[in-house]
């Protein structure tokens, strides 16, 4: 079993459908999205019954019979879990079983002013994920104003965010692996053997499609987004990042 540790606009949505095109592996992206308010408690015990493949919360392994590797992505902050909520996680899912701790992939953007960016362009054009499609050139969003000031808030956020899920995946589990967006981005093949080999998968056929069918529609360079983007050279905070 598996856990993903995930923040805002890192290609969770790809990096999800990628996993599932995998023969041996299932990954729900979002998972605990559809259950909508739950309490600390309830959705510990939901994410352990997923995982478990089975709705007995004593259950802690999935079937011995099945080379099913099970496991989702999750966002902490979203739905306010802290480091000791994650911790009383895997420690239930390793009862009986320490030898046998989840893997923990580490899902991080290193360019935090393009995952901002990112970020307020979802909030304005209503993207639920990357798989947003666009059926004419026509339609593609032109350069933006974007709030400089929102953008290096968002930043900061971002790099505490990131910073705290790596530190509570190294704290929490001596299995574990990271990936960053623009390793998967930019080297699909390389950076997925590397996740499919951490999660002891298996194999995979010669026209494997290690993009699961997502195509980038949309340029990630900032001078094709940002209507005013001087401001951000300007600005020390975010210059960094360009």
């Amino acid at each position: 079993m598996f856990l993903v540790f995930k923040l805002q606009r890192t290609g969770s949505t790809m990096f999800s459908a990628v996993l599932n095109a995998h023969p041996n592996l299932i990954c729900k992206p979002e998972f605990l999205n559809q259950y909508g308010d739950l309490s600390k408690s309830a959705q510990l015990r939901t994410v352990h019954q997923y995982l478990c493949g089975d709705t007995n919360p004593e259950c802690t392994s999935t079937s011995s019979e099945s080379n099913e590797v099970r496991g989702l992505t999750l966002n902490p902050f979203k739905h306010n879990l802290n480091k000791s909520d994650l911790a009383k996680l895997i420690k239930g899912l390793c009862t009986g079983k320490t030898d046998h701790q989840p893997a923990i992939v580490v899902l991080t953007r290193r360019n935090k002013l393009k995952q901002a960016v990112s970020i307020c362009r979802a909030e304005q054009f209503n993207w639920k994920s990357s798989r947003t499609q666009f059926k004419t050139e026509a339609e593609l969003p032109k350069k933006s104003l974007f709030d400089i000031g929102r953008l290096e808030e968002l930043v900061t956020g971002l790099e505490i965010q990131t910073q705290q899920i790596v530190d509570w995946s190294n704290s929490l589990s001596s299995n574990r692996c990271r990936v960053d967006y623009e390793s998967f981005i930019g080297h699909h093949e390389a950076t997925f053997r590397r996740v499919f080999n951490f999660l002891s998968s298996g194999n995979v056929s010669d026209d494997f499609d290690f993009q699961a069918g997502h195509l980038k529609i949309l340029s990630d360079e900032l001078r094709d987004t940002v209507e005013n983007y001087a401001e951000l050279r300007s600005n020390p905070k975010l210059a960094e990042y360009l």
